[in-house]
């Protein structure tokens, strides 16, 4: 993908700072962090926090389609079921919470995501958290 990125210096710094933490990135990868920080400097500290959301969003069934509030709830109550504590839990949700705050960036980015995704957004994430 060649794009112009908005915040182009701060996106080459996020993952320079992403091969000194973790040494490795794919190709795909790279230009999927190289994208959000570019955006957002918020998403940038999520996935250097939690690489995991790289490996999420680089799977093609994480982005294609969007998900439905039925399916956010179903995802949801499986990490209540998981979890034994109360701090386990809030920290599981956060987690997801970010995960999917940068999926649907993502695909705004990407132009596969409508405005009323977006504004279902907050709406979502206030029962999420």
């Amino acid at each position: 993908m060649n794009r112009v990125l908005p915040n182009s210096k701060n996106a080459q710094a996020i993952l320079d700072r992403y091969k000194e933490n973790y040494k490795r990135i794919s190709s795909k990868k790279a230009e999927i962090l190289k994208i959000l920080s570019s955006y957002s400097s918020f998403l940038a500290r999520v996935i250097l926090r939690d690489p995991y959301v790289l490996d999420y969003l680089s799977q093609t069934k994480n982005i294609k389609k969007k998900k439905t509030a039925a399916q956010i709830i179903k995802e949801t109550d499986a990490i209540r079921n998981k979890v034994e504590t109360a701090g386990a839990l809030g920290s599981e949700l956060r987690i997801y919470k970010y995960r999917e705050f940068s999926r649907i960036i993502y695909r705004d980015i990407l132009g596969r995501c409508s405005f009323s995704e977006t504004g279902h957004l907050g709406r979502v994430f206030s029962q999420v958290s």
